[in-house]
Order: structure tokens, then C-alpha cells, then sequence
């Protein structure tokens, strides 16, 4: 899998304890994820609200079903527990992600 990809996996909520299948688009770079056996991820979600700041424009494009937007949330999941690749994600796009990222990480880059 390569960076921009997004991916239908199992996704664990915050509790730790359910699981449901939905779409992430890995972060990580293609040299990261070439060494290692998981994959860094940010979430996506189709519940937008009014106020959201991270709606996927490309979503169609993308191979999401519905509009979604990113969610805050990274995470590392093992390359095998992806489902199946659903698309890859334009650079208008690529923009937002960076976006979420400068504001997740804004204290230590």
C-alpha cells in the first residue's frame, strides 16, 4: 500500500473494544511503509456537521460512497488487516490532510 491510498479496514473506536469497517487513507510515507510492517492512517467520516473543517471535496473521485471529511485521529494499523484499497486521494485533498496534520501536531513541527 502507498501513501494517499484510501483503504477500507477495521476501525477501532475510542473505547478499544468495537471494531467497525470503514475508510482511512494511510499518511505515512511510501519509504516508512516499504520498512514496516503497519501503516500510519488518519480516519474519515461520512457524520459532517455544519461547523466541519476537513470535507473531503473529491470524495466521489476518491471511491467513497458518500461525502466524508477527515477526522483528527491518526493511528498505525498491520498492512494485513486492510480490507481493500478504495482509491487515492487528490492533491486538493493532500492540502487538507496537511492542514489536519499542522493542527493535530502544530506544538512539535
Amino acid at each position: 500500500m502507498v501513501n494517499r491510498a484510501l483503504t477500507l479496514l477495521p476501525f477501532p473506536f475510542s473505547d478499544l473494544k468495537t471494531k467497525k469497517k470503514r475508510p482511512g487513507v494511510i499518511i505515512s510515507s511510501n519509504a516508512y511503509n516499504a520498512s514496516h510492517y503497519d501503516l500510519v492512517m488518519m480516519a474519515i467520516t461520512s457524520k459532517i456537521d455544519k461547523n466541519e473543517k476537513y470535507i473531503i471535496k473529491e470524495w466521489q473521485k476518491s471511491g467513497l460512497l458518500k461525502p466524508s471529511a477527515f477526522k483528527p485521529i491518526i493511528f498505525s494499523v498491520e498492512k494485513a488487516l486492510i480490507i481493500k484499497k478504495l482509491g487515492n486521494v487528490s492533491s486538493i485533498d493532500i492540502k487538507i490532510i496537511k492542514n489536519v496534520l499542522k493542527e493535530i501536531l502544530s506544538d512539535l513541527i
